[in-house]
């Protein structure tokens, strides 16, 4: 890959991770993350980042060659404003003169945009839509198994990394404070369907194990929630791109509750 992060680092696989973490922060953010952001992104600590990339504007003039983001309009910053405000302080936490003030603009202009509260919080909302790409990779049910896998959780870890509010609405009851997450719910209750359809057509092919689909599915979900905690608890100051973590997830993924007997095995 040609570019200025490609000169100024000795490891294209570390460039390509910067610039795959760099294009997710700027498609939520606009490019206006920061390097702490990016690294948290990319696995690696600060004092590395920089020590490969040289700086914030190297990455920012690697994404302009790669045809980056545009400026966010208006309506784009408080959509992310709200976003980091539900993260904050719940979806019931905060009034609408906070979301203007961190989008620089005025309440008069959330009600042009959105027509009332309830209006901006549910275009916010539909920016964290399941990727389609993320279903489909699960729809070849005749692919290796340990490969659709991979790249499944490579998928999901980065989508989460990215999004950390999904976390919060996938862990939160049903309260009324939460009530304008149902959507996001379903949303990912849809996703959460489409793997236990996956795992039972690979039960039925003999090429997993597991008392039930669901069970699977849950499993492998929370396999990949332990990855995403044993980084926000430091367990490693450099942490591997997606796929590596993904293979590991994978791993031991298939290497217990998705494991074949010797006789399943033999078919």
């Amino acid at each position: 890959m040609a570019s200025r992060l490609a000169v100024m680092s000795p490891g294209s696989d570390e460039v390509e991770r910067v610039v795959s973490a760099a294009q997710t922060l700027s498609r939520r953010h606009g490019g206006e993350f920061t390097m702490a952001q990016l690294a948290r992104s990319a696995g690696m600590s600060r004092a590395t980042l920089y020590r490969r990339v040289g700086g914030r504007e190297a990455v920012l003039a690697t994404l302009r060659e790669q045809g980056g983001p545009a400026p966010r309009t208006i309506r784009d910053r408080l959509l992310a404003a709200t976003l980091v405000l539900v993260a904050e302080r719940g979806p019931l936490g905060f009034a609408l003169e906070d979301v203007a003030e961190r989008a620089g603009a005025s309440v008069t202009t959330i009600y042009r945009e959105f027509a009332e509260r309830d209006g901006l919080l549910r275009a916010a909302f539909a920016t964290l839509t399941p990727q389609p790409a993320l279903r489909g990779l699960l729809a070849d049910e005749a692919a290796p198994v340990r490969r659709t896998l991979v790249g499944f959780v490579a998928a999901a870890i980065a989508r989460l990394e990215s999004q950390p509010l999904l976390l919060r609405i996938l862990f939160t009851p049903g309260t009324e404070a939460w009530k304008y997450l149902q959507r996001i719910r379903e949303q990912e209750a849809r996703q959460s369907r489409t793997l236990v359809r996956y795992f039972a057509a690979q039960r039925r092919r003999g090429r997993v194990a597991g008392d039930s689909p669901e069970q699977l599915a849950s499993s492998l979900f929370g396999l990949i929630v332990g990855d995403l905690l044993r980084g926000r608890l430091g367990e490693a100051s450099e942490r591997p791109g997606y796929e590596v973590r993904a293979r590991d997830v994978v791993g031991v993924f298939l290497g217990g509750v998705g494991r074949r007997t010797r006789k399943e095995r033999a078919r």
